[in-house]
């Protein structure tokens, strides 16, 4: 494809612009406010279902964080469990996350995750 010398700049910014958007976004929704934690605070994934977390009745839900991509379907354990995730939770006061569920429509596709707390925290 040739294109013209004076388009290059247009045309690459167009494109940084389209693939920029294509990788998964951070959205966080903070239903309880709590003081943040280190960025490095230890963070537990709980590996039962938000139901089951839930009915232990040791945690209060500090919110959840929602991660969007508007191209791909995201895969609840992808990169962002180890790389994004564990440090939201600590900005929100959390000590642990988990999985509750997704969110797919015809434009988008989303994972969410609760971020919790214990309750002797709270007190």
């Amino acid at each position: 494809m040739n294109i013209p010398r004076a388009c290059v700049p247009t045309f690459s910014l167009i494109v940084g612009l389209v693939l920029s958007g294509c990788s998964p976004h951070i959205r966080v929704v903070q239903t309880i406010e709590a003081e943040p934690l280190p960025a490095s605070c230890p963070v537990e994934q709980l590996e039962m279902t938000f139901a089951d977390a839930f009915a232990t009745e040791k945690y209060d839900m500090l919110g959840s964080i929602e991660v969007l991509d508007g191209f791909d379907k995201v895969d609840r354990q992808g990169d962002h469990v180890d790389d994004e995730i564990p440090a939201k939770v600590c900005e929100m006061g959390g000590t642990a996350f988990v999985y509750k569920g997704t969110g797919d429509t015809a434009d988008r596709s989303k994972v969410t995750y609760a971020v919790l707390r214990p309750k002797a925290a709270a007190e």
